[in-house]
């Protein structure tokens, strides 16, 4: 069973408590006109975002005021916070030396959707996740199918494309990023012994040996349309 994060994991530690102690102490009241008790992320990111202690992000809030809020971006039974949780996004997975990052940067440009992968956050799945919980639309990129990201793909009804590559194909962009051959056979062996998470069919298998990032994320768009 997946736990979720305690609160200093999602960012609601001793630096928190702080900034949420002096805003309240500036701002002490709540729109509604009674005292604030609560301090609310406009940018809906959390402590985490981008704009986690900037003070034009927050707002003071009285705590019914705050509940009403958080149950209309709230998810029937989903345990999230996200705006947009009912919203779809697109999962690009496949082994390491596949291209996923080429065919992600083609979607976003396509899109304009965020582009998203446990590898551009310092906490990886976790940071990941509150991203992928604030976006409307997304392009993910995992080489193997984490299961709070499966939960999501059910729950959002998000599409998965899987890509593949022969495997020579696969050792070739590696040996090219300049990765040692043991390296390359460790990624090899543990994406096709794990796979990429098999109670999830893919929507769609594209094979990316013979088109160009840009041709395969076309295909993607015409037969799955936009996240």
């Amino acid at each position: 069973m997946e736990r979720r994060p305690n609160a200093t994991q999602r960012g609601y530690g001793s630096r928190w408590r702080k900034t949420r102690k002096e805003f309240l102490a500036a701002n002490p009241w709540c729109k509604c006109g009674t005292k604030g008790t609560d301090v609310h992320h406009i940018d809906l990111l959390g402590p985490k975002g981008p704009r986690g202690f900037d003070w034009d992000n927050l707002e003071t809030m009285c705590h019914s005021c705050h509940s009403s809020l958080t149950a209309t971006i709230q998810h029937p039974g989903s345990g999230s916070r996200g705006t947009y949780w009912s919203d779809t996004f697109l999962v690009l997975a496949g082994p390491s030396g596949v291209g996923k990052t080429a065919v992600r940067a083609e979607l976003v440009k396509l899109t304009g959707a965020t582009p998203l992968g446990p590898d551009d956050f310092p906490n990886r799945w976790d940071d990941l996740f509150d991203r992928l919980d604030a976006s409307r639309s997304a392009v993910v990129e995992c080489v193997l199918l984490h299961s709070g990201l499966r939960r999501r793909i059910k729950e959002r009804n998000a599409k998965v494309i899987e890509l593949t590559a022969p495997t020579w194909v696969l050792r070739d962009r590696m040996d090219m990023r300049g990765e040692n051959d043991r390296t390359i056979q460790q990624r090899i062996n543990q994406t096709f012994e794990e796979g990429y998470g098999r109670d999830i069919d893919p929507d769609l298998t594209l094979d990316v040996s013979t088109e160009t990032p840009a041709e395969i994320a076309a295909t993607i768009i015409q037969e799955l349309g936009t996240p």
